[in-house]
């Protein structure tokens, strides 16, 4: 007899389970999520390759926004706005993914924010995962909340 053959026929109903290894994904990694508040387009581009530096491979999403779009989400959706006033032309979504502690998350995170100096003029960073959700959802909803 063909013992494979009889395995596939039969559907592993003849086969006995002698070992068995599970996978367990680990905890996800710390996620950090900030908005950020911008003059300029050039400020913007800056920003950009600071966080590229500073961040390295931990950033994970790197979105731009005009006034226009928040404007148009605080019309569509009747939602409170992370910034007091929409003075700036351009505001920035930056998500990062780090494979260490929170404490070293949140470390590299304030680093790369000291390093930006003049650059920004106003942000505001996600306490939790339902503010991390709400400020990407001023960027996920622009699509809908323009049509």
């Amino acid at each position: 007899y063909d013992v494979k053959q009889l395995m596939i026929g039969s559907e592993g109903t003849l086969g006995v389970i002698t070992e068995a290894a599970l996978m367990c994904p680990s905890q996800d990694p710390p996620k950090r999520v900030l908005m950020v508040a911008v003059a300029t387009f050039e400020k913007c581009v800056q920003i950009l390759k600071h966080a590229r530096r500073c961040l390295g491979s931990s950033l994970s999403a790197f979105e731009m926004l005009d006034r226009t779009c928040l404007q148009q989400m605080e019309k569509a959706y009747s939602m409170q706005l992370p910034f007091s006033s929409l003075e700036c032309q351009f505001y920035l979504l930056v998500e990062t993914f780090q494979n260490t502690t929170e404490e070293a998350a949140e470390e590299q995170l304030l680093d790369f924010l000291e390093t930006l100096g003049d650059l920004i003029e106003d942000g505001v960073i996600a306490q939790d995962e339902k503010q991390a959700q709400q400020l990407w959802f001023l960027r996920k909803g622009v699509s809908s909340a323009s049509s």
